[in-house]
C-alpha cells in the first residue's frame, strides 16, 4: 500500500482486509487508516528512540566484524597453500562440533519447554473456545520473542565471558561486538523462522466443528502451542547456520599467528551455547505460560484496539494495539461483579488509613480460572512485574 499525498492536510481512510485461513476460516477486519502530507521543509525532526539506536548499534558491530572477517580470509589467502597446522586444526573441529550439539541442545529446551506448557495447558478438562487466529498470533509471537530474547542474552554474555577468559583479554575490543552479533543473529533467526510458518499451518487435524464452533477438548492439538513448536522447529536450523558461520569466519585464522584466538573463540561459541541451554527450558515455559493466560481471556471476553498512551512516532500517534475487552468484568456497579472469570488474574486487596493518616493497600489473595493448576502454579511463581496477563484488582469488602 502506497500513500502519495498530493497536498499538505490530514488524510483518512478504510482499510478492509479478507484473510483466508489454511482452515477455510474467512475473517475480515477493518482499520481506520489516517496520515498527513507535509512540504518537505516541515518534515518533524525525530529523535531515535532506545531501540532503535540499539539496532544500529547492532548493525554497526555486524558491519564491523564482517570487515574483520574479510581481512582475516585476505590474510589467510596469503597462505592458502599451507595445510593448517594439524594441533590447532583438530582443536578447532573439536569446538565446532562442540558447538553445534550445544546449539541443538539449546533448541531442544526451548522446545521442550513450549511442548510442557502445553501439556500443562491440556490438564484443564473443560473445552477451551480458541479467538480467531488473527487475534492470538502476536501472543505467540510474544511468547518466542521472550523466551528467545533471555536465551540471545546469555548466549552473548556467556560468550564474552568465555572468551576473555580463554584469551586473558578483559574487556578486548572487539569481542563484545561479536557478542552482540551472535545475540542478533539467534534473535533474527527466531524472526526468520515465524516468517516462514506465517501464521498458516492449516488446521487442526482433530478438529470437530459443532454449530460454526471451534472446539478443542484435552486430546486434541491446540495450534497455539503446535505453531510455537514448529516455529522454534524451524529456528533450529537457523541456529545451526549461525555457529556454521562463525566456524566458517574463524577457520581461516588457523593459518595466521591468530590461529590460538580462532580455537578460544570457537570453544567461547561452544560454552555460551552450552550454558544459555540450562535455562533455554525454562525461559520458554514461563513465556508460553504466561501468554496462555492471555490466550485464554482473549477467548472469553474478546478484544479491542487500545490507543498507545503517550508514545509518538514521527510526529504522528501509533496505530492502536490489541488488548483483551475487560469493560464486562470491571463495572461500574460492584454488585454486578463477575465472579471467577477465566483467563482473568484476581488480586485482593484490602486498603486502609494507618493511625498517621498514611493509606496502606495489603493483597490478601490471588485466584486465576480458566487454566490448568500446573499452569497457575508456574504463574505463581514468577515475579508480577514479570506477568503481563490481564489483571483485576478487587477491593475488600468494606473498601
Amino acid at each position: 500500500m502506497t500513500f502519495r499525498p498530493t497536498r499538505n492536510a490530514i488524510y483518512r481512510g478504510t482499510l478492509v482486509v479478507t484473510a483466508t485461513w489454511a482452515d477455510g476460516q474467512v475473517e475480515t477486519q477493518s482499520m481506520d487508516l489516517r496520515g498527513r502530507g507535509r512540504e518537505l521543509d516541515q518534515a518533524p525532526s525525530h529523535e531515535r528512540s532506545p531501540d532503535e539506536v540499539a539496532a544500529a548499534q547492532a548493525e554497526d558491530a555486524r558491519l564491523a566484524q564482517e570487515h574483520a572477517d574479510e581481512q582475516a580470509r585476505i590474510a589467510a589467502n596469503d597462505k592458502i597453500d599451507e595445510p593448517y597446522p594439524q594441533h590447532q586444526a583438530d582443536a578447532f573441529e573439536a569446538a565446532a562440533r562442540a558447538a553445534g550439539g550445544a546449539g541443538r541442545r539449546l533448541a531442544a529446551g526451548q522446545l521442550l519447554g513450549a511442548k510442557t506448557a502445553g501439556d500443562e495447558a491440556a490438564a484443564y478438562h473443560r473445552t477451551v473456545q480458541p479467538p480467531a487466529r488473527s487475534l492470538w498470533w502476536d501472543l505467540l509471537e510474544i511468547a518466542i520473542s521472550v523466551g528467545t530474547a533471555g536465551v540471545a542474552g546469555a548466549v552473548a554474555k556467556n560468550f564474552v565471558n568465555w572468551t576473555e577468559a580463554y584469551l586473558d583479554a578483559k574487556g578486548a575490543p572487539g569481542i563484545a561486538a561479536i557478542g552482540d552479533m551472535i545475540k542478533e543473529g539467534i534473535k533474527t533467526g527466531s524472526k526468520r523462522a515465524m516468517a516462514m510458518t506465517g501464521g498458516g499451518g492449516g488446521g487442526d487435524a482433530t478438529e470437530h466443528v459443532e454449530s460454526g464452533r471451534r472446539d478443542h477438548s484435552t486430546n486434541q492439538r491446540i495450534d497455539f502451542f503446535a505453531e510455537q513448536v514448529a516455529i522454534l522447529d524451524a529456528a533450529t536450523a537457523e541456529r545451526e547456520q549461525l555457529i556454521e558461520d562463525r566456524r566458517a569466519a574463524l577457520k581461516p585464522l588457523l593459518r595466521t599467528e591468530h590461529a590460538a584466538t580462532a580455537v578460544a573463540a570457537m570453544s567461547a561459541v561452544g560454552d555460551a551455547f552450552a550454558a544459555a541451554a540450562t535455562d533455554a527450558e525454562q525461559a520458554q515455559h514461563d513465556a508460553t505460560a504466561v501468554q496462555w493466560v492471555s490466550y485464554v481471556a482473549r477467548a472469553s471476553f474478546g478484544v479491542e484496539d487500545v490507543p498507545r498512551q503517550n508514545i509518538i512516532e514521527n510526529g504522528e500517534e501509533p496505530a492502536p494495539q490489541t488488548a483483551t475487552k475487560l469493560d464486562t468484568v470491571r463495572p461500574e456497579d460492584p454488585a454486578s461483579l463477575m465472579s471467577s472469570p477465566r483467563g482473568l488474574l484476581d488480586i485482593g486487596v484490602w486498603v486502609g488509613i494507618g493511625d498517621q493518616g498514611a493509606r496502606w493497600a495489603k493483597p490478601t489473595y490471588a485466584s486465576l480460572e480458566g487454566v490448568s493448576q500446573e499452569i497457575a502454579d508456574r504463574i505463581a511463581r514468577i515475579p508480577l512485574r514479570d506477568v503481563p496477563v490481564p489483571l483485576r484488582l478487587v477491593l475488600g469488602p468494606n473498601n
